[in-house]
């Protein structure tokens, strides 16, 4: 409903000259005014329409555009307007992207409307595309939703703060998602190589992959502050004081008639950003599953440029034309043989009796032992490496005993799988196991944080010292 009456109120005469054919000189001319207009605006009325013909003018010079107007089908054109900057003027104003009122005396002021400003502003954030850092923002939603319970008082603009930050956060990890699936479509389209490598290299690659999802999952993966976040919301809806003072607070400021309407519209608020953060999964696979699209084909086709003769379609291209070009009653040169004599070959064999089928004996090759012995030993160490949570939880609670903290220079390493399980405790780090794996469990058992600037050594590894918090006993879980 909301959406309807946003477009109701939007005048169709807007779109006319960014559809017409000078769009280029009215977008051109309309960024700039927006600029002058609004962004960089100082003192209220300063603009006049003189001034803004005068910002039309060098907006073009700046920008290398001609200045020649073409007649457009529903422009009536008037001969007193001196240069084209004025028909500009003229045509943005007659469409609603500027205004005039009178100002001191007979002074006229121009300025742009708040729907047209908005337009603009959207467009040049798409130009411009996602500003903030995808997993920063999840960490801020964190660090709102945090001191809620520690300061009611001034937690709910707290929560209405979470609460953008994550419906933003969630539309820009959706426009990535379009992103990868419009450039997974252009290269199912294209058929030259050179333009499809340019479009995974440049568009994909550089712009997406290394860009926004490798820090997203790498440095500041939205996992790493899910679940405790989503904790905190749970807290906040359970802690009665803090939440009776969020109600209280909501009513008074807004003004609502009850403050059972107070409590539904901050549910709804926190819903949100649950809602949100839950649905990250389904986000991340489609962008996944597009990477792996793009992958798959531009990989098909280096193997395609590895195997064919260079410049092949061209060969063919030059062939067909010049079988093309040939008189229709002419013959065509092929390679078939041609014999102008009877042979033996073309003689009549007569059909005679075929010789009975004799069993081919079969010569088993046995493997060599060498090749046996490998495989068997990747085949163990390929099972000794999978993930084990049981392994992780003995190496943890040897060490921990009935102690609530330790740290990884307390974790005694005697054989092959301890050295594994401390190299797999790692991926329990600030909490960033996604849903679905082994470790998903021991999460609910450990925290796991690490250690600035200090370094874990035994006689197998030196890395990073880390410390282990339990929060409940394994005996209250099931690993």
């Amino acid at each position: 409903m909301k959406t309807y009456m946003f477009w109701k109120s939007i005048s169709n005469d807007l779109f006319k000259p960014l559809a017409s054919i000078n769009s280029k000189i009215y977008s051109v001319s309309l960024f700039a005014l927006y600029r002058y207009l609004v962004v960089e605006q100082i003192e209220i009325g300063e603009c006049t329409p003189t001034k803004a013909k005068q910002i039309i003018r060098n907006s073009l010079l700046e920008n290398g555009q001609e200045t020649l107007l073409k007649e457009e089908g529903d422009e009536v054109r008037t001969f007193d307007e001196p240069d084209d900057a004025a028909r500009i003027y003229r045509r943005l104003k007659e469409c609603g992207w500027l205004r005039e009122m009178d100002g001191e005396g007979y002074r006229k002021e121009t300025f742009m409307p708040s729907v047209a400003a908005s337009i603009i502003s959207a467009l040049e954030n798409i130009s411009q595309g996602p500003i903030a850092k995808l997993g920063s923002t999840c960490q801020g939603i964190y660090s709102a939703i945090r001191t809620v319970q520690s300061n009611p008082k001034n937690g709910l603009s707290n929560i209405e703060f979470a609460a953008d930050c994550a419906r933003r956060f969630y539309k820009e990890l959706l426009s990535m998602a379009a992103n990868c699936q419009e450039i997974a479509y252009t290269m199912r389209e294209e058929h030259t190589g050179k333009k499809l490598f340019e479009t995974f290299f440049e568009d994909f690659l550089k712009k997406i992959l290394l860009e926004d999802y490798s820090k997203l999952n790498l440095t500041t993966h939205p996992y790493r502050y899910r679940a405790v976040t989503i904790s905190e919301i749970f807290d906040i809806q359970q802690n009665r004081l803090v939440w009776q003072a969020l109600v209280a607070k909501h009513n008074q400021e807004y003004q609502t008639r009850t403050q059972q309407e107070s409590e539904e519209k901050l549910k709804t608020e926190l819903n949100d950003i649950v809602q949100i953060l839950e649905n990250i999964d389904t986000t991340l696979k489609r962008i996944d599953h597009y990477r792996r699209t793009m992958t798959k084909r531009t990989r098909e086709a280096m193997q395609y440029a590895l195997t064919v003769a260079p410049e092949l379609g061209e060969k063919l291209d030059n062939l067909i034309g010049g079988v093309a070009k040939l008189p229709k009653n002419s013959t065509i040169p092929s390679n078939q043989l041609t014999e102008f004599f009877i042979t033996d070959s073309r003689l009549y064999q007569p059909r005679t009796v075929e010789a009975p089928a004799e069993p081919t004996q079969v010569q088993k090759q046995l493997p060599k032992i060498e090749d046996i012995a490998r495989s068997r030993a990747v085949d163990a160490y390929i099972k000794r490496r999978a993930p084990s949570p049981r392994r992780i939880l003995h190496l943890i609670e040897k060490a921990l005993g009935t102690k609530l903290r330790i740290t990884t220079d307390e974790i005694e390493v005697n054989s092959l799988d301890d050295l594994i399980a401390f190299l797999q405790m790692r991926d329990l780090l600030h909490d960033a196991v996604p849903p679905g794996s082994p470790y998903s469990q021991l999460v609910k058992i450990y925290k796991c944080k690490p250690v600035q600037n200090e370094y874990t050594e035994n006689s197998f590894i030196v890395a990073p010292k880390m410390i282990i918090e339990r929060r409940i006993h394994p005996s209250r879980t099931k690993v």
